[in-house]
């Protein structure tokens, strides 16, 4: 496998007239292991999907049935302020996937080519379901992966002290209770 692509520029830097980054396998790569995405899509066709795909990618064959209109990615209408990255199988119909999804809003859209592409790089394809972008189902994370834990409770502020009234009422009342 070739190694990590080189740091690049900020993604508004990089971005072509089309208003999205295109990127090759080994810097996809990179940012699926990084957990950059808040979704990876695949517009090919199912038939092509279950030949094998990228792992944690989302099948929207909506996307390309739709001709590659808005309404194809109403699935993904959270992930707008998310990065996603799109690849198809030789890098045509992401690049109009890619084109679309900026003409929608998307603000951060990444042109990942295609299968061919990714396989010529040495990387693998799996069988498994299609996943959930988490953007797109009102997750607050933008992100892939599982949600951050919880921040802990802020710890309670120290009792006070009991007053003597406090200590008279419980002895009356047979509580006890140390003067």
């Amino acid at each position: 496998m070739p190694p990590p692509p080189p740091l690049l520029p900020p993604y508004a830097a990089r971005k072509n007239a089309d208003g999205y980054v295109t990127i090759g396998p080994a810097e996809l790569k990179a940012k699926l292991d990084a957990g950059a995405f808040g979704a990876v899509v695949d517009v090919r066709r199912r038939e092509e999907w279950d030949a094998g795909h990228i792992a944690g990618a989302t099948l929207l064959a909506s996307f390309n049935t739709a001709g590659f209109s808005a309404a194809g990615a109403e699935q993904l209408e959270g992930c707008k302020r998310c990065a996603v990255a799109v690849y198809c199988n030789s890098g045509r119909r992401s690049k109009e996937a890619a084109g679309v999804l900026v003409s929608a809003g998307f603000t951060e859209v990444y042109d990942g080519l295609g299968i061919v592409q990714w396989l010529e790089d040495g990387y693998p394809l799996v069988n498994t379901p299609s996943a959930v972008p988490p953007c797109s189902t009102g997750h607050a994370s933008c992100k892939a992966g599982p949600p951050s834990p919880p921040s802990p409770a802020p710890p309670r502020p120290p009792s006070a002290p009991p007053s003597p009234w406090s200590l008279a009422a419980a002895r009356r009342s047979g509580g006890g209770g140390a003067p």
